[in-house]
C-alpha cells in the first residue's frame, strides 16, 4: 500500500506513553508493514534493520515497539494494520469493477457513435445517386405543395387564452406579479359574472397598497359580497300621505313668501313717493 489512513486520536491514545525514540521505532515498523502488506520478521535484528536503529537506545526503542504486535506463525501481525489492509483491497476492487465499467461504457459509446456516423454517409451516397439517376425528370411538386399547405396550417393554429389567463395579464400590466390563474376564488367570480374590468381596478387598488394578487381578488369578492346583500326597490318610488303633506307644505311655504315680500316692496314705494301740493 502506497497509502493508510492514519487515525491521529488513536495513535495518540496508544502511544501516549512512548519515548520519541520508542514511538519512532514504532511508526517505521508500521510504515514497512503497510507497504509489503504481509507480517514482519519475527526477528530482532531484520526489524532493527527495517526501522534503520543502530545504537543500543534505538535497539531498545524496537524492542518497545515489538509489545504492540501479536506473533504467529507467518510473523508479526497487527490486527489493525490487517483490517485495514483488507479495507483498502475491498476498495480496490470495486475502483477497478468501477473503472471498467467506465471503460466498456465508453467503449460502446464510441462504437455507437461509428455506426451512426457509418449509417449517415451510407444514407447520403444512396441519397446522392438516386438524384444523379433522376435529373433527367420531371421534377415532383407534390411534396413541395404539401409541405406549404402544411406550414400554412400551422401557422394560423393559434391558442385561444382562457378567461381567467386574460384576467391575470391584465392584472400583470398593473404591476401585480404573483398571477395565478387556477386560483380557486378568481374562478367562482369569473363564473359568477366578475369583468376583466373589475380585477383591473381591485388590481390598481391592491398594487397602491402595496399588496398582492390574492388582495385584488379579495377586493373583488367583498365588493360583490356587499352588492348581493342591497335590496332596491324597482321602478318609481310611491308617493304616500306624508309625502304629500310635505309637498303641499313645501309649495304654501314658497308661496306666501313671495306674497310677503311683493306687499313689502310696495310699502315702500308708497312712503317714498313724493307728496302733491293743492294749488
Amino acid at each position: 500500500m502506497n497509502f493508510y489512513k492514519h487515525y491521529i486520536g488513536d495513535f495518540q491514545r496508544d502511544t501516549g506513553h512512548l519515548s520519541l525514540t520508542e514511538r519512532g521505532a514504532y511508526l517505521a515498523l508500521i510504515h514497512h508493514y503497510y507497504a509489503t502488506e504481509t507480517p514482519l520478521p519475527n526477528n530482532l535484528d531484520s526489524l532493527c534493520r527495517i526501522a534503520g536503529a543502530v545504537s543500543p537506545i534505538e535497539r531498545k526503542a524496537v524492542k518497545v515497539a515489538i509489545n504492540f504486535f501479536e506473533v504467529v506463525e507467518s510473523g508479526l501481525m497487527h490486527s489493525r494494520i490487517e483490517a485495514e489492509i483488507h479495507k483498502a483491497g475491498e476498495q480496490s476492487n470495486t475502483n477497478r469493477d468501477i473503472a471498467l465499467a467506465r471503460e466498456a461504457k465508453r467503449r460502446a459509446e464510441k462504437q455507437a457513435k461509428e455506426q451512426h456516423e457509418n449509417s449517415t454517409n451510407r444514407a447520403k451516397n444512396v441519397t446522392r445517386n438516386e438524384h444523379e439517376n433522376s435529373t433527367n425528370q420531371t421534377p415532383d411538386t407534390r411534396h413541395h405543395i404539401n409541405q406549404e399547405q402544411t406550414h400554412t396550417t400551422e401557422t394560423i393554429t393559434m391558442v385561444e387564452p382562457t378567461l381567467a389567463a386574460s384576467v391575470c395579464l391584465a392584472m400583470k400590466l398593473q404591476g401585480v406579479i404573483d398571477i395565478n390563474p387556477s386560483h380557486q376564488t378568481l374562478l367562482a367570480l369569473l363564473n359568477a359574472g366578475a369583468t376583466e374590468a373589475e380585477f383591473v381596478q381591485a388590481a390598481i387598488q391592491s398594487k397602491a397598497g402595496g399588496k398582492g394578487f390574492t388582495y385584488a381578488v379579495g377586493i373583488v369578492k367583498k365588493q360583490r359580497e356587499q352588492a348581493a346583500k342591497l335590496v332596491l326597490h324597482q321602478g318609481a318610488m310611491p308617493i304616500t300621505a306624508n309625502y304629500s303633506d310635505s309637498i303641499t307644505a313645501a309649495a304654501s311655504s314658497v308661496f306666501k313668501d313671495k306674497y310677503i315680500k311683493e306687499q313689502t316692496q310696495q310699502s315702500m314705494e308708497v312712503e317714498h313717493e313724493p307728496v302733491k301740493q293743492i294749488a
